[in-house]
C-alpha cells in the first residue's frame, strides 16, 4: 500500500548539526509491481560530504541521491560510499523497488553519517 510520501512530502526530514545530530538511520520497505514502490527521505547536511550506507533483505533497490534537482549519485543494496554535498541545502534520497515481471520486495536500512 502506498504510504503517500513524495519529493514534496518526504517520510522523514532530518537536520544534521555540528552541535547535535550527526547521523540518520531509516528503515522501511518497498515492493513492486504491487505495494509501495518508492520512499522519499530528506536531510539537511552541515558538511561537504556524507557517508551513505545501504543494506537490504530481499530484492535489490535503487537509491538516487538528489540535491537542488540534480542527481548526485546512484546506489543500491550493499553500497557504502562518500557522497559530496553542498552544506545547508536539503538532500533527498529516493528509494525505488526495481520493477520486474514478478513481485519484488525489499526491507532496507539507510544510514547517513557525517565524516
Amino acid at each position: 500500500m502506498d504510504d503517500g510520501d513524495s519529493a514534496q512530502s518526504p517520510s522523514v526530514n532530518v537536520t544534521l548539526l555540528s552541535t547535535g545530530t550527526h547521523s540518520l538511520q531509516y528503515s522501511s520497505d518497498v515492493s513492486a509491481p504491487n505495494g509501495d514502490a518508492e520512499d522519499w527521505i530528506q536531510f539537511l547536511p552541515f558538511t561537504k560530504s556524507v557517508l551513505l550506507e545501504v543494506s537490504c533483505k530481499g530484492s535489490d533497490v535503487q537509491i538516487e541521491v538528489i540535491q537542488s534537482g540534480q542527481r548526485l549519485e546512484q546506489a543500491a543494496c550493499g553500497t557504502q560510499k562518500l557522497v559530496s554535498v553542498e552544506p545547508g541545502n536539503s538532500v533527498q534520497l529516493h528509494v525505488s523497488a526495481l520493477a520486474e515481471s514478478s513481485q519484488n520486495y525489499s526491507f532496507y536500512t539507510l544510514r547517513v553519517t557525517t565524516p
